[in-house]
C-alpha cells in the first residue's frame, strides 16, 4: 500500500478541524440537514477506519488509503449502492480540501466511482393516485381534507422533494399563471408549471383556511409543515385505502415516470425536476424508453403505412 500524502498543508489539519470546518461550509452553501449528515457520517466512518488502521488524519489521505477503505466496505458485503453514497460524500470532501488550499490534489479523481445499476426505485402510478384521491373527496370542506387532496396533486404534478412542498409559501404560487416558486437545493430557485386541477385544489384549500400564515401547506396549530409530519399524514393516508407507502419520495419518481411515459421531452423534465447533472435524467429515461419505443412504433410503423389494411 502506498504512503504518498497530499501537502504539508494537509498533514497539519486535523481531523477535528478538517469535519468542523467542512459542516460550516455545508451550512454556508445551503446544504439540507439531512445532506450534511449523510456527508459528515460517511467522514465518521472513514475517520474510525483510518485510525483502526493507524493511517492518516482524513484530511491527508491518499488514493491508495481510500482504495483500501473501499474495498474494506465490499468486503464486508456492502452493496454499490451504499459505496456510492460514501463514495459522492467523500468526493464533495475532498473537493472542498483542494477549493480551501488544503490540499494540492483530490484523491478520488484516481479511483472511479461504484458501479451503480441504473434501475427505478418504488413510485406510484395513476391507479394509486386516483384511490388516494377518491379517499379525499373536493366537496369535502374540511380544510385538512382540502389540504392532503392539494398535496397529493402538487407531489405527483410537479415530483417536489418533500422539503421543497414544505417549505413552499403562499406568495410561492401564482395560480393564475399555474406555477410555483420553488426553493431547492443549495437554495437555488426554479419555477414548477402545475395543471389547473391542482391550482384549483390548493385554491379550495387556501379558501377554507381562516389564517394569514405565510406557508402554503400548515401543520396543526397554524406552523408549517415539517417533512416528518408530511411522512406520518401520508402513511396513514396510505394505510386508509390499503396501499403500501413507499415513501415521499416516490412521488418524485413517480412523476418523473408519467411524465416520459406521456411522452414529456427529458430536458424538460430536468428542468422541471430541478437536476443539474445528467445523470438522474438518464435513469429514468432508461428506466422508461422501452414502453416510448413501443408508443413511437404504433405511430411510426413502416407496414402500417402501406395501408395494407
Amino acid at each position: 500500500m502506498g504512503n504518498k500524502l497530499a501537502s504539508s498543508a494537509a498533514n497539519l489539519l486535523d481531523d477535528e478541524t478538517a469535519i468542523s470546518s467542512f459542516s460550516l461550509a455545508l451550512r454556508a452553501s445551503g446544504r439540507k440537514d439531512r445532506t450534511e449528515g449523510t456527508y459528515l457520517k460517511a467522514l465518521a466512518y472513514l475517520r474510525r477506519f483510518l485510525i483502526a488502521k493507524g493511517m492518516p488524519p482524513v484530511a491527508a489521505v491518499s488514493a491508495e488509503h481510500l482504495r483500501e477503505y473501499f474495498n474494506s466496505m465490499y468486503g464486508r458485503g456492502l452493496q454499490n449502492s451504499t459505496v456510492s453514497i460514501h463514495y459522492r460524500a467523500l468526493q464533495q470532501f475532498y473537493k472542498w480540501l483542494v477549493k480551501e488550499g488544503e490540499r494540492e490534489d483530490n484523491p478520488l479523481t484516481r479511483i472511479p466511482p461504484p458501479r451503480v445499476e441504473e434501475k427505478i426505485q418504488a413510485h406510484y402510478g395513476d391507479e394509486e393516485i386516483q384511490r388516494l384521491l377518491k379517499k379525499l373527496p373536493p366537496a369535502n370542506r374540511d380544510p385538512r381534507i382540502l389540504r392532503n387532496r392539494a398535496i397529493v396533486l402538487t407531489f405527483y404534478d410537479t415530483g417536489l422533494r418533500a422539503s421543497e412542498l414544505c417549505d413552499l409559501r403562499r406568495d410561492s404560487s401564482n395560480l393564475r399563471e399555474l406555477t410555483l416558486r420553488v426553493k431547492g437545493k443549495g437554495g437555488k430557485e426554479r419555477e414548477v408549471a402545475i395543471s389547473p386541477i391542482t391550482a384549483q385544489a390548493i385554491d379550495r384549500y387556501l379558501r377554507h383556511r381562516d389564517d394569514l400564515a405565510p406557508w402554503l401547506f400548515l401543520a396543526r396549530g397554524g406552523q408549517p409543515l415539517t417533512h416528518n409530519g408530511l411522512r406520518m399524514f401520508l402513511e396513514r393516508l396510505f394505510e386508509s385505502v390499503g396501499l403500501e407507502f413507499r415513501g415521499v419520495h416516490a412521488f418524485r419518481r413517480g412523476f418523473a415516470i408519467a411524465f416520459l411515459e406521456n411522452g414529456g421531452d427529458p430536458e424538460d423534465l430536468r428542468t422541471l425536476a430541478g437536476w443539474e447533472s445528467a445523470q438522474m435524467l438518464r435513469r429514468y429515461t432508461k428506466a422508461t424508453e422501452t414502453q416510448r419505443a413501443r408508443r413511437a412504433h404504433r405511430k411510426f410503423s413502416p407496414v402500417d403505412r402501406l395501408g395494407l389494411g
